[in-house]
This record gives structure tokens, C-alpha cells and sequence, in this order.
């Protein structure tokens, strides 16, 4: 059965959690003028609350309590009137938390703290442990009960990050660990108790699929954040669509960035990207050129579009002028529909994130994505073409790529490693930074993990780190001169706070080496000072290493020279197919069909803010940029979308040159091929 979710493109999802307090829910609701106010949008599929945060249930539900001033039935009534305009319904269950009575009615569920005292969620709720029976005692057969009742398209599950958020001291966590859950911070084991929270969390899901498909075939279970880089483990086969609603930092970066993630999945994907200002709590709305840039981003990504909203409990009806913006802004996706929908993405680079290096973090629940974040940055600023694979990834998919960059992953699973290895046997360049990663299996201890495999490609000896919180890598003189900006006539010392990797020479060329700081003044300054003689930047072939955490100070601290140096070895080690040329602000990104190659560049100007988050207001127009495709077929058409206006492909050897015209927000030149 085809799944519905990757030929949707425009949906609006609603927020609506309600406390126990809030009298007559739903009583002023009129179903057909919501529908019509959604339908006006040219909205395809909605979002609509069926069990909230609170735990309250919107329908006369026989398996979760309804909410306890609930007026009638809220979701089935609002189902059934978009149905009537050929709108599709994905049902939203928060499944975090337990309200009063399922609080009273099972004590066991709850989540609790090291010293046996139950988590708190949001109101009068309790936090639900992930090991307890509460998946399959109440929330699958919750499921279950709404895709046999309802003719829903799917579900959307919000709150799983809460099962990662705080470990569990329940009996029924103890008993699927099997040993003592650790407490302290520098514990050995959180990472095998993290991964044991995750292979129960993914098998839960996987099985919550399963039974929604079983109830009503064709019905898709979506989970928010489930497969992001924060825990970089690839999603259950069962999974229908990838989702997520992205912190309001800069969302254009963190559609690109999460879709770069999930857009080259079998799974369809999108970013919700919410038409509030600061998350679910603020009514500021945000301009449409805001929405479109982070519209086109995603689908530049072959992704879907989730527009954020919210509704007041009592008359749930969305505001007008919030829908007016809707319709702005998905008529502006609607002309760049065929330029991503049935394509999918193709990229140079492959930059890996691993899960194994939660070791440094001891009960963070989350990983540090820093590094992947800057290097995902100075890919997408050099005019190159990147996609983020994890550990469990790379066996299966690393070989479609043309090189892998690991930025500072201190520890990565014995199969990645395996997976490199073979890689680069088989022609990959390889750029990693920052550490030599050792290979170590998720519930091995740290003790165990073993260096030697990246090591040897790499052509070094990993020797523990630099005593230092600050190195220097110093460009003038040292066969690294030229990584550099070629256009300068300068070439200054790169300063790189945090943890270097110390490194002895094992068959690599060394082109630069490490300098330690120099004597502190200046109130705190350190200038550069001795060279250390440990290999700063090598080469092996087409495997390179910088023991410089270049990524993540270019994250962190937006370090110029960190940027050039990884774009520049990155250059030097990646055979790629595809760039942009001229100015950095429009971001590539490559789709693939059968006879037809799509070569999207999405664009930005943030209005200066003296805080987060970034907005768009006055997109300016860029111009001076062309694409370099190293295709040897000769194209039977050429043109941009959506203006329709036809490009010349001139032929440079085993290059085509493809001539953008100047454009605002976005634009994609599309190359058709022919049989």
C-alpha cells in the first residue's frame, strides 16, 4: 500500500492542550466553519487533538479518561466535517503523562527519581516510565480504539522525548536493565542504560505502528523527534513519516539541518514549523516571507510542509488572519510543489553523528550536536551538498556517498567503524576532526572501546588529548598554507578552544602541527606559543585529520578560519559531483528522478534582532551564482521553477555550467535529461 503521507504536501497541526480546569471544551465548535476556514488554505491533511498532554482524551473515549468539561465529541465532530472537505486527519496523543484518575487507578506506571518519588509532569500529571506496562495496557489499545471507531489518515505521538529526559528507578526499568540504573553523574553505564531505554522506546513504537495499520490498513504513526540527531538511532522499519517542531533559534537552519537528516530516508519527512514567534506559549505571529523560506528549504530537502497553530479550547476555531497567512504561504509552496514531490535527495557528502558519544555526557539525555551543526554549516556555505547518516546507517547507505566527515565523535559502534573501513577501501575520501574515534558496541563499557580502526585509515596513533583548553593551528610556512580563503594574502593563526587530539605520525603526511597557547596577559589572553611537534593536520591518501575541534568551534563560536580549514580539506578529499558557485548565502541542494535532476538554492537574510529568533522580513534578491553538475549527459531542457524561464547548460569539459538568473528566497533549476 503506497504511503499517503509522501504525496501530501501542505498540512496544518493544531495545539490544544487543556488543563482539568477549563470549563465547556468544545461547546462553542462549529465543525463545518472549521473546516471551511482550514479548507480555504488549500490545506490537505490536519492535525487535530484527540488526547492532549494533560492526559484528557476529546472524544468519548472508553480506554483514556476524557477531559472532565469535554462537551461533546470534539475530535470525531471535527474529523468527520474535514473528511466532508477531502481533508485528511492525522490524530495527536500526547503519551507522556498520566492524569488523576490513571494517576490513582496505576501507581506502578509512574516514572520515578532515584529515591523512588514520582516525576511530576505538566499540571497534576505524573510522568510515565517507559519501561512500565502503560504502552500496552492503555496507550496502543488507546490507538487502537481511535483508528477502529474513526477513519483517520495517521497519528502523531508528542512527548516521547520525556521517556529519554529523566532516567527511570522504577521496578519495571530495573528489570529491563538487569543491573543497578546508574545515579551518579561520571556513572559507566548510562550510556547501556540509555541504549536500553531506546531499544525499549523503538520496539514500543515499532509495535504501535503495527496495530494502527492492523485496526485500519493504510493509517500512519508519525512520533515527534523520534530518529533526530539528538539520539542518532535510525527509526523502526514500521514508522510511517518523520516529524519534529524545531526550536524558533533560526528554523531555516534547523529544517535544513534535520531534513539533511531524515529527507534520504524511505520515510517521508517534515519539519513543523510553527506561524508563532517563541514556540507553543506565544500568539506572535511571524511574517510570511519567514514561513516561505523555511518552505522552501524543506522542500529543497524533498520534504513535506507542517504548518504550527494553535486553538482555544472553548470555541476551537482558528483565527482568521492566521489562516489568510496560511494560504500566503502555501500558494507560495504549491508553485514549487513538482520541483521536490517524488524526488529524492543526492548528496556529496555523508557527515556522521553517533550515539556512542552520549559517554562523554554521563545522564544528558541528548546528544551534543555542536560539531554536526558546524559541519553540516561549513558544508552548506562552501556550496557543497550534504546529507547526516548515524552509526546504524552506514553499512547499508555510506556507499552512495563521496566522502564521510566525523567531527569530533570521540566513539562510534564497532559497525560503523567496519563501515568506514570498507568505504574507503572501495574509493571514499574521509575528513575526520577533532578526535580518532574508538570503536565500541552500545552496551560494552568505555573501557572496551578500540581506536585502531579509524586510526589506521587515517594513518596516525591516537595518543589521548592536548593539556590544553586552547590550541593554535598556525597556517603560515606549514604545508597547510593554502587551506586558507585562496583570495587572501594573509594567513593568520587559528585559534581552536576546547579538547585536541594528541596524535603520533604512522604514515601520514603531516602538514601542519599542533601549537600550544602561549604565556597568559591581557586579562585572560593567550596568544600562540611553542609547536608542540604532534601532527596538527595529516593526510593519508584520501583520508585526512585535523585533532582541531573545527566544527564545533565553528558552531559555537563562528570561527572563520575553522570554517575554511574544514571546507578546505573536505575539498581535498571529496570527489564531488555538484557545487554552487558565487555568493555563500544560497545553500544547494540536489533532488534525483528518473530523467530529471532538480538543483534547488535556498536563500536568507536574517533582519538584524538583538536576540533570537532570526526572522525574515525584506528577503533581498542574490545574484552571481551558477551551479557546476559533473554529469556527461548533454540535457534535453534546461529552466528554473518556478519563474519557467529556460538556462543555458554550457558543457566545461566533464562539468556542466548552469547560469542562475537572480532570485529571492528560492529558486531551482531544473535538468531534464530525457529516456
Amino acid at each position: 500500500m503506497s504511503n499517503w503521507y509522501a504525496d501530501t504536501l501542505l498540512k496544518i497541526h493544531f495545539d490544544m492542550h487543556t488543563p482539568a480546569d477549563v470549563e465547556r471544551v468544545g461547546a462553542e465548535f462549529d465543525p463545518a466553519a472549521f473546516a471551511a476556514a482550514i479548507k480555504s488554505t488549500g490545506c490537505e491533511a490536519v492535525c487535530f487533538f484527540s488526547r492532549c498532554t494533560y492526559g484528557w482524551s476529546y472524544y468519548p473515549s472508553q480506554v483514556g479518561p476524557p477531559h472532565p468539561h469535554l462537551q461533546r465529541d470534539l475530535f470525531g465532530d471535527g474529523l468527520a466535517a474535514l473528511k466532508a472537505e477531502g481533508i485528511r486527519v492525522i490524530a495527536y496523543c500526547a503519551i507522556d503523562n498520566l492524569p488523576p484518575p490513571l494517576e490513582a487507578a496505576h501507581p506502578d506506571w509512574f516514572c520515578l527519581d532515584s529515591d523512588g518519588l514520582p516525576r511530576h509532569g505538566n499540571g497534576e500529571t505524573t510522568l510515565v516510565c517507559a519501561f512500565s506496562p502503560f504502552a500496552e495496557e492503555l496507550m496502543i489499545p488507546q490507538f487502537e480504539e481511535i483508528a477502529t471507531r474513526y477513519p483517520v489518515d495517521g497519528f502523531f505521538l508528542d512527548g516521547v522525548y520525556m521517556y529519554f529526559y529523566h532516567a527511570s528507578y522504577s521496578e519495571y526499568a530495573r528489570s529491563a536493565f538487569g543491573r543497578p540504573i546508574p545515579v551518579a553523574a561520571d556513572d559507566p553505564d548510562w550510556r547501556a542504560y540509555r541504549h536500553c531505554q531506546v531499544d525499549r522506546v523503538w520496539d514500543v513504537m515499532n509495535r504501535a505502528a503495527e496495530a494502527i495499520d492492523r485496526a485500519r490498513p493504510g493509517c500512519l504513526l508519525g512520533v515527534n523527534w523520534l530518529a533526530a540527531p539528538r539520539w542518532a538511532v535510525p527509526p523502526p522499519p514500521k514508522i510511517g513519516y518523520l516529524t519534529g517542531d524545531p526550536p524558533l533559534h533560526n528554523c531555516t537552519f534547523e529544517t535544513a539541518f534535520h531534513l539533511a537528516a531524515w529527507g534520504w530516508r524511505d520515510q517521508p519527512a517534515d519539519l513543523m514549523n510553527e506561524r508563532m514567534l517563541h514556540h507553543w506559549q506565544d500568539f506572535t505571529c511571524r511574517t510570511p516571507e519567514t514561513l516561505d523560506t523555511e518552505f522552501a528549504t524543506a522542500i529543497a530537502q524533498g520534504g513535506k510542509l507542517f504548518l504550527g497553530d494553535l486553538l482555544k479550547p472553548v470555541r476551537v476555531q482558528p483565527d482568521p488572519d492566521v489562516m489568510r497567512l496560511a494560504r500566503r504561504s502555501f500558494s507560495f509552496a504549491a508553485e514549487r510543489r513538482e520541483t521536490g514531490m517524488g524526488l529524492r535527495p543526492h548528496a556529496d557528502v555523508a557527515i556522521l553523528i553517533s550515539p556512542e558519544i552520549m559517554r562523554l555526557q554521563g545522564p544528558s539525555w541528548s546528544l551534543d550536536e555542536s560539531a554536526v551543526r558546524g559541519a553540516y554549516l561549513a558544508i552548506a556555505e562552501a556550496g557543497l551538498t550534504a546529507d547526516v547518516l548515524y552509526d546504524g546507517d552506514l553499512t547499508e547507505h555510506l556507499r552512495r556517498y563521496r566522502a564521510l566527515l566525523v567531527p569530533e565523535q570521540a566513539y562510534v559502534s564497532r559497525s560503523a567503524a567496519a563501515a568506514v573501513g570498507a568505504f574507503v577501501a572501495a574509493g571514499g575520501g574521509l575528513l575526520v576532526t577533532g578526535a580518532v574515534p574508538a570503536a565500541v558496541d552500545p552496551s560494552e563499557p568505555t573501557a572496551a572501546a578500540e581506536p585502531a580502526v579509524l586510526a589506521s585509515l587515517l594513518g596516525v596513533a591516537a595518543d589521548g588529548v592536548h593539556p590544553f583548553d586552547l590550541t593554535y593551528l598556525v597556517l603560515r610556512g606549514s604545508g597547510a598554507e593554502d587551506l586558507w580563503r585562496p583570495e587572501d594574502d594573509f594567513r593568520p593563526a587559528v585559534p581552536v578552544p576546547g579538547t585536541c587530539a594528541r596524535v603520533r605520525a604512522a604514515g601520514c603526511d603531516v602538514l601542519a602541527r599542533v601549537t600550544a597557547p602561549g604565556q597568559t596577559y591581557q586579562i585572560g589572553a593567550k596568544p600562540p606559543g611553542e609547536d608542540t611537534g604532534c601532527p596538527g593536520i595529516t593526510l593519508n591518501g584520501r583520508c585526512a585529520f585535523a585533532a582541531f575541534p573545527l566544527a564545533g568551534d565553528l558552531w559555537r563560536r563562528g570561527n572563520p578560519g575553522a570554517k575554511y580549514v574544514l571546507q578546505a580539506l573536505l575539498r581535498r578529499v571529496a570527489d564531488v559531483t555538484v557545487e554552487r558557485i558565487g555568493p555563500p548565502c544560497g545553500q544547494l541542494t540536489r533532488l534525483e528522478a528518473a530523467g530529471r535532476t532538480v538543483l534547488h538554492l535556498t536563500a536568507y537574510q536574517p533582519d538584524r534582532r538583538t536576540a533570537m529568533p532570526q526572522v525574515i522580513e525584506r528577503p533581498p534578491a542574490i545574484a552571481g551564482v551558477h551551479v557546476r553538475l559533473r554529469d556527461p549527459r548533454t540535457p534535453v531542457t534546461a529552466h528554473v521553477e518556478p519563474a519557467g524561464t529556460a538556462v543555458p547548460a554550457e558543457r566545461d569539459g566533464e562539468w556542466l555550467r548552469l547560469p542562475v538568473p537572480p532570485f529571492s528566497i528560492h529558486t531551482a533549476v531544473v535538468v531534464e535529461w530525457g529516456e
